[in-house]
């Protein structure tokens, strides 16, 4: 076993350096250039691509996590980062996947969802749980395993895991707790961030069930100002400012949040072009791919300039082949309404002539 120790890689010739003295490592061996004959510690994981980061530095001290910071010793600026999951991390709901699993239309999903939104029964992205709690066609229908199997099904967007291990190892002396926030039901997300993402860093809706399998009762939704709740609970557990929160969301059941975070000079990133979030986020990023919101959260919270973090995608395997940044404005415009003629009063009579 080598001995517990600090070691920095420059991304340059496969050299380390440790206490001031430069070793190269040649294939399986270390060779100390300067003679020095220190054995220095070397974490297996600087072979894969994840952690092949040029022009940046990885650290590890002791059994600790590695980070391409070049900052190792100074403390750790510590962020909550927290994103939702239906059509943030997918490209598409798991409401809609559930009902096609059950035999259910996606219009009389979309049906049931859009009338209780109208009447403001349930908090905002809570249309689905209430679905399989009260409705006849989905409580008779839906079983734990099948919202398991949503989990399978749903098609996930790109590079999820690499930019949970980028967030996880840390950026330029800040630390990123990675956390899923979300209306939809736990079992799904579980399911599909299986490997991803740990599964007490997930949150999502959670239901009790009969032995049979059928949802029986609710246990929480985390929908609504439900996610501001958690959001709140996270910021104590983790003893991290309010200002050191960063949400990424897409719809209506993200306005609370934002709202939230907002207010407290947090850091919120809408990934879609709707209105009901785009106006309220801070920042807006469209992409195919999970790890596009690194770019304003290295903007915002880190700093950086375009071109470095272009260089940190290229050192971490990933090329930005576009990036196109456009102020959109939100108008409806219609006909102003004719105005009114005011009526004329009639003339009372024996006045005109008064004072002349």
């Amino acid at each position: 076993m080598f001995p517990a120790c600090r070691t920095f890689y420059s991304g340059r010739a496969h050299e380390f350096s440790k206490a001031g003295r430069l070793y190269h490592f040649n294939r399986s061996r270390i060779e100390d250039v300067a003679a020095h004959g220190a054995r220095v510690f070397v974490h297996k994981g600087l072979a894969t691509r994840a952690y092949n980061r040029n022009r940046f530095f990885l650290w590890r001290d002791g059994p600790g996590r590695e980070s391409n910071s070049y900052m190792a010793d100074k403390s750790w600026n510590r962020y909550i980062f927290a994103s939702d999951f239906d059509q943030t991390l997918t490209f598409n709901d798991s409401g809609y996947v559930l009902a096609e699993l059950v035999g259910i239309s996606t219009e009389e999903f979309e049906r049931k969802a859009k009338g209780m939104a109208k009447i403001n029964l349930v908090q905002q992205g809570a249309e689905l749980a209430y679905l399989l709690l009260h409705d006849p066609e989905f409580k008779a229908k839906v079983r734990k395993e099948h919202l398991r199997e949503v989990g399978k099904r749903i098609r996930l967007k790109g590079d999820i895991k690499l930019l949970y291990q980028l967030l996880d190892a840390g950026i330029d002396g800040h630390q990123f707790d990675f956390y899923v926030l979300s209306a939809a039901p736990v079992e799904v997300i579980l399911s599909a961030l299986e490997d991803i993402v740990p599964p007490d860093h997930i949150f999502g809706t959670e239901f009790r069930y009969k032995p049979s399998g059928e949802i029986d009762t609710i246990v929480r939704a985390t929908a609504g100002y439900g996610k501001v709740a958690v959001l709140n609970h996270l910021l104590l557990q983790q003893v991290a400012g309010p200002d050191h929160v960063i949400y990424t969301g897409d719809g209506s059941s993200d306005i609370h949040v934002m709202l939230h975070i907002n207010s407290r000079d947090g850091l919120t990133i809408a990934v879609s072009e709707s209105p009901d979030v785009s106006q309220i986020a801070k920042r807006t990023v469209l992409s195919s791919s999970a790890l596009a919101v690194l770019a304003p959260i290295l903007e915002e919270v880190a700093g950086w300039e375009r071109s470095r973090i272009r260089g940190f995608f290229e050192a971490n395997g990933m090329l930005i082949q576009e990036w196109q940044r456009v102020r959109t404005d939100w108008l409806t415009v219609r006909p102003a309404p004719e105005p009114a003629e005011t009526p004329v009063e009639p003339a009372v009579p024996g006045l005109a002539g008064e004072g002349s």
